[in-house]
């Protein structure tokens, strides 16, 4: 074989090599995308759930196996929702999206934020408990000193210690109200509370002029679920319509679920008692 013919040979190799390794790319990219779109479909959506309730945990996590992406935009402040809940999402429920897209959430905040303490001195303790509802402050106690301002607020504590109007306190925060109750000193009727829930009781208790002292649930009384259900079948001071008590003592008050405990039986008020 001369020179030449071997040369032909080398080239013609050469080109049939080349052309194997063209066709064997167009073979590996025409897989790649059938197995892309078997794999992959681009039409594939997934309808939204409502987010909302959901834990920050718990919406993260459930977006991941949906291939979302969870975003956190922005964190508000909602008294009845759990710290890091979340409040709302963008697209809203029911939309669908496609994989990967991100979804974009709005958490409640987990720590309460601060306000600026209002100011209840000289107003009736009516007036300051409305107010102190409509601030979002609980009122878990009100303690009487003598004063010439009978029945009016004198005094506003938080964490056992005077705290003044304009000082920072938390959303939701326990306050305590001091009322004036005369420079005599007063007395009242002990409330009759029984069959009533500790809300009520205690809404009672504090109109009087007395404070709530222990809450003491029998066995029936399982969870915080059951405590709101409860209902008062024992009290001490006894309520029996005659007996004054000096305002400002406590009443210690006994719940339970069990009807069959509560003796409902109010005393005869004694009309001269009455304030």
């Amino acid at each position: 074989m001369n020179k030449k013919n071997k040369q032909n040979i080398f080239k013609n190799k050469i080109i049939l090599h080349a052309f194997a390794a063209f066709i064997l790319s167009i073979l590996i990219v025409f897989g790649l995308y059938n197995w892309l779109k078997i794999s992959v479909n681009p039409d594939e959506k997934i309808t939204l759930p409502d987010l909302k309730g959901m834990t920050l945990q718990e919406a993260e996590e459930y977006l991941n196996t949906k291939g979302l992406i969870a975003v956190v935009i922005d964190s508000v402040y909602n008294k009845e929702a759990k710290p890091g809940e979340i409040i709302n999402q963008d697209p809203a429920p029911d939309i669908p999206v496609k994989p990967g897209r991100k979804i974009y959430l709005t958490i409640n905040k987990f720590q309460k934020p601060f306000m600026k303490m209002p100011n209840f001195i000289d107003l009736s303790l009516r007036q300051a408990q409305v107010l102190a509802n409509t601030y979002d402050l609980k009122v878990v106690g009100v303690e009487y000193v003598p004063s010439s301002c009978k029945g009016c607020i004198v005094g506003q504590k938080y964490k056992n210690r005077e705290i003044k109007p304009g000082e920072p306190v938390p959303f939701g925060a326990p306050i305590v109200l001091v009322a004036g109750m005369g420079n005599e000193g007063s007395v009242s009727l002990v409330p009759y509370v029984i069959n009533m829930s500790l809300g009520e009781a205690v809404a009672v208790i504090q109109s009087k002029g007395f404070n709530l002292g222990a809450e003491i649930y029998d066995e029936t009384v399982k969870n915080a679920s059951d405590s709101l259900n409860a209902k008062v079948f024992k009290q001490q001071p006894t309520a029996d319509g005659k007996t004054l008590f000096p305002m400002g003592e406590s009443i210690d008050l006994w719940l339970t679920l069990d009807q069959n405990k509560i003796q409902y039986n109010p005393p005869v008020i004694n009309d001269s008692l009455q304030p």
